[in-house]
């Protein structure tokens, strides 16, 4: 039987994706006139750490396909630039990605910290692989710059996602066995 999520992690879960969605719209528009985020997406570094840090709370398959989905949906009413891609197309690299990061951090399960830097790095991947995938049937043609530009993308994601994984052990090593975490992991329907 799937376990149901309570009230309180109903909640927890729609306030944490509010709150990485709330962070994308005010950081992209800061760091977008530089240009940096073309290739370097390090605005990426807290909502990694967000998620990672909801999966440990609620940790149990597709709590994060569900984040996932959530941010995807605020993104195609209110991020019309988010992954570069058009209206319902978001979805596609945002469910991949929750889906990766759900995957591992269960097949992990006995695995602590490597579960994390596993998790992130390759959902980031997958992420960007996706939007790549999404962009190549939309008509980007698949020429030499185009790959290199990509392979960038992919590369550098993967150490975004590795530093938002680091900046999410830190943060969960300070909160863990706060009452209120407990609270949020134990609540009943």
């Amino acid at each position: 039987m799937i376990k149901k999520y309570s009230n309180i992690q109903i909640v927890f879960l729609a306030s944490m994706v509010a709150f990485d969605f709330a962070f994308g719209m005010i950081v992209k528009n800061i760091l977008a006139p530089t240009g940096v985020l073309d290739f370097i997406r390090i605005d990426m570094i807290v909502p990694v750490m967000l998620m990672m840090t909801v999966r440990l709370t609620l940790d149990r398959f597709g709590t994060l396909i569900l984040y996932e989905l959530a941010w995807g949906m605020l993104a195609v009413v209110a991020m019309p630039t988010a992954y570069g891609l058009p209206g319902l197309m978001k979805l596609v690299p945002a469910i991949c990605q929750g889906i990766a990061y759900d995957a591992v951090m269960s097949g992990m399960r006995n695995m602590r910290t490597a579960r994390i830097y596993a998790a992130a790095i390759l959902g980031g991947a997958v992420s960007w692989i996706a939007v790549i995938l999404m962009k190549i049937a939309m008509g980007v043609p698949w020429a030499t710059a185009t790959k290199i530009v990509f392979s960038v993308q992919v590369v550098m994601g993967m150490i975004v996602s590795a530093a938002g994984a680091y900046a999410a052990i830190l943060l969960w090593e300070r909160i863990e066995g706060l009452h209120l975490v407990r609270r949020i992991q134990c609540a009943e329907q």
